[in-house]
C-alpha cells in the first residue's frame, strides 16, 4: 500500500456489504504483526495498513485514525507524515483527499464538531513521524470528535458518529492502559447503527476492539520511539563533540556505535565501522590483549577496566589508545555488549618511550660504571690473595735467613729482598684500601684441590634429593685419581652442587646424573696428565634439556628457560653466579645440550700436578720427638704446604713447642678436643669448613677449657671487616700474611709462655 495522506478503500467485494472473508484471529493476527515494527516510520506504515484491515473487516470502505486531544477540540490538522509539504486549497470537500468523491455538499456550519483541514500532499513513500498531535485524524482529512463523543467511546465499545463531513460513520475505541487515547473512524458503510448494534452484541465487535487495543499500544510505543529518537540524537550530537572516542560492542564482538571523534583522530569515518569486527583496526601485536580487555570487561560487570592499547589510522601508523570500558546491561540486568571510551595517549606513551630510552641510557651507563667498578675490585681482590700467597713465603723464609748470621754481602742481599717485598706488600694493602671502597668484591682462596674429595662429599650431599626424585647418581667410572686442580675449594663445591641440583630438578623420573672428571688439553679433549693444561668435570644428565636457540641465555640472571611456568621452585641466579665464580677461580664453565635427551655442563679448571693418595699427611710434628700433649703443643690450621713449612721453621725457634697441623677445618676440630693445644694458629679459607666455623665451634664447645683456648687468625683475607669480624667471633689477635715473623713469635709467647 502506499504510505499517504489519503483513505484507502478497499476493492468493492462482499465485506464491503459488512461480511469480511477473514477470521477475527487472522485479523488480530495480521493488525499485531504489523504493529510490531520497530520503526516510527515502520509504525506508521502499520497504523495505515491495520485501520484498512479493520476498515475492511467491519465492512467499511474507508478509514480515518483520530488522536484524541488534551484539551477540549478544535479545528485539528490532518496527522503530519514527513516532509510533507501543503497543497492547495480543494475547491469543493469532495476533492479533499480522504473523503469519497459524489458525496452530499458540505454542511452548514455548526452541524460538524471541526472544519475541513488543508490537506497534505505526501512524501514519495514512508517516512518517520515526530509524534502523533492530540486531536489531529490520523489518516484522511476528517475533523476531530467532540468531548461528548470521546465520552461515549470511554466506555469501550463502538458507537455511531452522525456528525462525519463524509458522512455517517462508526467510531471504534483505540486504547491503550485502560484509557481511550484515539478513535478509528469507518465509513463507507450501508447501515452505521446495524453495524454498531451487532458489534455492540456479537464476537466481531470485541475482535474490532481488540485490534483497537493493539493499535493504542503502538500509539503509545510510536511516541516513545519518537522521544527516544529525539533524545538519541541529541545525546549522538553532544557525544560528537567529544574528544575521546565513544564505542558500543554488541556480544558478537561487532561495533553499533562509535562517535565522530574516531574519524577525526583516525581518518577512518566512524559511519565505515558500524558493523565491523572491533578488533579490525586494532594492531595485530595488541590483539590479544585487546580481546582481553573486551571478556574481561564483560565478564566483571560492575568493574571499569582500564588497558592501553594500539590503534592503526587510515594509513597504518598506529595510534596508543586508553580504552575505558564496563559490560552494558539490559534492564533485566543481563550483559548485551561492551561500552566504553578510548582516549588519545599517543603523546603520553611517545614521552613515557622517550623518558625510559633515558633512563635506560642512563642504567646502562651506570652498569657500566658498575661492571667497571666490580671488575677493578674483583680483580684487585684476586690479585691481592694470589700476590699475597707467594709474597708470605718470600717475606717468612726472607725473615727466618734474617735470624741467621751470615756474610756482609748476603745479609745486604737478603735485606734488599726483604724491602722489595715489604715495598710490594705496601702495595697490596693500598689496591686493598680502594677495592674496600668499592662494591661487590667477591672473595676468593685459590688453591690446590683434590677435585675426587669436592665430587664426592657434593654427590654424598645431593643423594638424599635424588633418592627422593628417582634420580640415580652415577660416580666417576675413570682412574684419575689424585687430580688436583687450582681453585677456591668452597666455591667448587658451591659450583658443583648447584649444578647437580639443578640435573636432579629438571630430571626426568627414573633418569641419571653421571659425574666424570679427567685432564684435559685446552679443548676440554682428554689428555695424559703430564700433558693437561685443565682438569675437565663433566655433569651429565638425562633430562628436558635445553632449546638450541637459549643456550645462549643459560647464564643470564633471572633467566629460568621456561622453568617458571614449572613448579619447580629457583631463582634463574645459579648458573649465572656459577659463571661469575668460575671466571674469578680463572676457570671456565660450558655447556652442551640437546632438546628431549639431556644436558651436560663443563668445568674447566687450571690443573696441577697430580698426588698420590697418602703423600700429604694429616698430621705434622715440628719438634725433633714427635707431638707433645703437654701445654705447649701448637695446633696449626693449614691446606697450603708451603704455608706450613715456614711457620714449622719459625717455631723451631722455640725448642719447647711442638707443632701440629691440621689440613682441614673439621681435622682442626677434632685435634682441639683431642690435643686440648696451648694456642691455636687458624687460616679462614679452609677446606670442609671454613675459620670461621672452626673459631665458633672452639667458642660455642660444651667444655668450658676448650671454649677458652688462645686462638690467633693468621690469614691473606685482609678484606674490609675481616679483622673486627673475626676479632667479635672470638679471635684473640690477627695476623695478617704475608706472616710478620717478629709479629708471629710475639703472638706465641705471648699466649704460651
Amino acid at each position: 500500500m502506499d504510505v499517504t495522506n489519503r483513505t484507502t478503500e478497499p476493492a468493492p467485494s462482499a465485506a464491503a456489504h459488512g461480511a469480511d472473508d477473514r477470521t477475527g484471529v487472522e485479523l488480530l493476527v495480521e493488525v499485531g504483526t504489523l504493529l510490531s515494527a520497530s520503526s516510527v516510520a515502520a509504525l506508521d506504515s502499520g497504523l495505515e495498513l491495520s485501520v484498512v484491515a479493520v476498515a475492511a473487516f467491519v465492512g467499511g470502505r474507508r478509514g480515518e485514525l483520530v488522536v484524541r486531544p488534551a484539551t477540549n477540540p478544535g479545528p485539528t490538522e490532518p496527522f503530519p507524515l514527513a516532509d510533507a509539504e501543503p497543497a492547495p486549497e480543494p475547491a469543493s470537500l469532495a476533492d479533499a483527499p480522504g473523503l469519497t468523491p459524489g458525496l452530499p455538499p458540505v454542511p452548514a456550519s455548526g452541524v460538524h464538531a471541526a472544519s475541513v483541514p488543508p490537506p497534505l500532499t505526501p512524501a514519495a513513500g514512508p517516512a518517520p513521524v515526530p509524534d502523533l498531535p492530540a486531536g489531529s485524524p490520523g489518516i484522511g482529512a476528517a475533523p476531530g470528535l467532540s468531548d461528548k463523543q470521546w465520552q461515549r467511546l470511554d466506555e469501550g465499545r463502538p458507537i455511531v458518529d452522525a456528525t462525519s463531513l463524509g458522512g455517517p460513520a462508526v467510531l471504534v475505541p483505540v486504547a491503550n492502559g485502560g484509557l481511550v487515547v484515539a478513535a478509528l473512524r469507518i465509513g463507507g458503510l450501508l447501515n452505521e447503527s446495524a453495524v454498531v448494534e451487532n458489534l455492540n452484541s456479537s464476537e466481531r465487535g470485541d475482535i474490532v476492539v481488540g485490534a483497537g487495543a493493539l493499535m493504542g499500544a503502538a500509539i503509545a510505543r510510536r511516541r516513545t520511539l519518537a522521544t527516544d529518537a529525539t533524545a538519541e540524537s541529541q545525546a549522538r550530537a553532544i557525544l560528537d563533540q567529544i574528544g575521546s572516542v565513544v564505542v558500543q560492542v554488541d556480544m558478537l564482538g561487532r561495533i553499533s556505535y562509535i562517535n565522530q571523534a574516531w574519524s577525526k583522530l583516525t581518518g577512518i569515518p566512524a559511519e565505515e565501522m558500524i558493523g565491523r569486527n572491533a578488533m579490525d583496526r586494532v594492531h595485530p601485536d595488541d590483539h590479544q590483549v585487546a580481546a582481553e580487555h573486551l571478556v574481561e570487561g564483560m565478564r566483571d560487570q560492575a568493574q571499569r577496566t582500564i588497558k592501553d592499547v594500539r590503534f592503526l589510522d587510515k594509513d597504518g601508523r598506529p595510534r596508543w589508545m586508553e580504552v575505558q570500558g564496563k559490560a552494558i546491561l539490559n534492564a533485566a540486568g543481563e550483559v548485551i555488549g561492551f561500552g566504553g571510551t578510548l582516549h588519545d595517549v599517543t603523546e603520553r606513551h611517545q614521552e613515557t618511550l622517550n623518558a625510559n630510552a633515558a633512563r635506560d641510557r642512563a642504567e646502562q651507563a651506570r652498569d657500566r660504571a658498575e661492571r667497571s667498578n666490580r671488575a677493578k675490585s674483583e680483580f684487585l681482590s684476586r690479585m691481592s690473595h694470589e700476590l699475597r700467597t707467594p709474597l708470605n713465603a718470600i717475606l717468612g723464609f726472607a725473615q727466618l735467613l734474617e735470624l741467621v748470621e751470615l756474610e756482609d754481602e748476603d745479609a745486604d742481599n737478603l735485606n734488599q729482598i726483604v724491602r722489595a717485598g715489604r715495598h710490594l706488600l705496601a702495595v697490596i694493602n693500598d689496591a686493598l684500601d680502594v677495592a674496600r671502597i668499592e662494591t661487590g668484591r667477591l672473595s676468593l682462596s685459590v688453591e690446590d684441590v683434590r677435585v675426587e674429595a669436592v665430587v664426592d662429599e657434593c654427590l654424598n650431599l645431593m643423594r638424599p634429593q635424588a633418592d627422593e626424585t628417582g634420580v640415580a647418581l652415577v660416580r666417576p667410572t675413570t682412574a684419575d685419581v689424585g687430580m688436583i686442580a687450582r681453585a677456591d675449594r668452597q666455591r667448587l663445591r658451591q659450583v658443583l652442587i648447584n649444578l647437580l641440583s639443578n640435573a636432579v630438578k629438571y630430571n626426568r623420573p627414573n633418569g641419571q646424573v653421571t659425574v666424570e672428571y679427567h685432564p684435559a688439553d685446552d679443548r676440554g679433549n682428554r689428555v695424559a696428565p703430564e700433558l693437561a693444561d685443565w682438569l675437565r668435570i663433566t655433569v651429565a644428565d638425562s633430562g628436558i634439556g635445553i632449546p638450541a636457540d637459549r643456550l645462549n641465555e643459560v647464564f643470564v640472571p633471572f633467566e629460568r628457560l621456561g622453568a617458571e611456568r614449572t613448579g619447580v621452585e629457583g631463582t634463574g641466579l645459579g648458573l649465572s653466579l656459577a659463571k661469575s665464580l668460575m671466571d674469578a677461580m680463572g676457570a671456565r664453565i660450558s655447556l652442551s645440550s640437546i632438546e628431549g635427551i639431556g644436558t651436560t655442563f663443563y668445568l674447566d679448571l687450571p690443573a696441577m700436578a697430580a698426588v698420590p693418595d697418602g703423600d700429604q699427611p694429616v698430621v705434622l710434628d715440628a719438634g725433633p720427638n714427635g707431638p707433645s700433649l703437654a701445654t705447649t703443643t701448637v695446633l696449626y690450621v693449614e691446606d697450603n704446604p708451603a704455608n706450613v713449612t715456614l711457620v714449622q721453621r719459625v717455631l723451631r725457634k722455640r725448642e719447647k713447642l711442638h707443632l701440629v697441623v691440621a689440613p682441614d677445618g673439621a681435622s682442626g676440630v677434632r685435634l682441639v678436643e683431642e690435643l686440648r693445644p696451648a694456642l691455636v694458629l687458624l687460616d679462614v679459607h679452609l677446606p670442609e669448613m671454613s675459620g670461621d666455623e672452626v673459631l665458633a665451634a672452639v667458642r660455642n664447645h660444651a667444655d668450658p677449657v676448650l671454649r677458652r683456648t688462645p686462638v690467633v687468625v693468621v690469614t691473606a683475607d685482609v678484606s674490609g671487616g675481616a679483622e673486627r669480624r673475626l676479632k667479635a667471633a672470638g679471635a684473640d689477635a690477627f695476623l695478617a700474611k704475608p706472616i710478620d715473623v717478629h709479629a708471629l713469635l710475639g703472638e706465641v709467647d705471648h699466649h704460651v709462655g
